[in-house]
């Protein structure tokens, strides 16, 4: 005699259907926790050098984001490599609900025409690592300021070559600054790239 209200054959009473639900959702949950990756190992591949170009007002710009263990530098050069601007910032990576987010914290200009201004908490965009590509969103949040923008930074340099050849130093001589080459993005009135 079959159970009238779920269908199911005599072996399969209400209790035993729980308990294969159950078993069903500890086996899932489990199998999602082994396969999700933690924010400590995220943070582990994003250390390195990464790259892209950038347009401003025609020209063509390099920046360089330079992930050390608890700090991101981000460089911007010229064409012909010299240093237009830098920040420094603190960071902290979450992962939340298998979307990594990179919270940015403290940035302070070490170069360029804002050199020693402090911002503080600059806000926070998704991203991801794959095939030695990070790609970011970034002003996605509701109540956002400006349009949503997606960039994409290449592995220049992983982190034991940064640490080994170059100390994560970008350019280290004192460059000619070129301000109105970059005033829209960094006048203070846009947020940071």
């Amino acid at each position: 005699m079959s159970n009238p209200v779920l269908g199911l054959p005599p072996p399969f009473e209400e209790s035993d259907m729980k308990t294969v639900v159950f078993s069903l959702l500890v086996l899932v949950t489990t199998a999602s926790l082994l396969l999700a990756e933690t924010a400590d190992e995220v943070r582990r591949q994003a250390l390195g050098k990464w790259e892209r170009t950038l347009a401003v007002q025609g020209s063509q710009f390099r920046m360089v984001k330079d992930i050390g263990e608890e700090t991101e530098t981000v460089s911007v050069l010229s064409n012909d490599g010299e240093l237009v601007t830098q920040w420094e910032l603190d960071y902290r990576i979450e992962v939340v609900d298998g979307i990594c987010v990179f919270h940015m914290l403290d940035l302070e200009f070490t170069a360029g025409p804002r050199k020693g201004e402090k911002v503080g908490e600059q806000g926070k965009y998704q991203f991801r690592i794959h095939d030695d590509k990070w790609h970011e969103i970034q002003n996605l949040q509701i109540g956002a300021n400006d349009a949503p923008q997606f960039n994409v930074f290449e592995r220049v340099v992983s982190s034991s070559t940064v640490n080994a050849s170059t100390n994560g130093e970008v350019g280290n001589d004192e460059p000619e600054l070129r301000f109105e080459e970059v005033r829209q993005l960094f006048d203070g009135k846009q947020s940071v790239p």
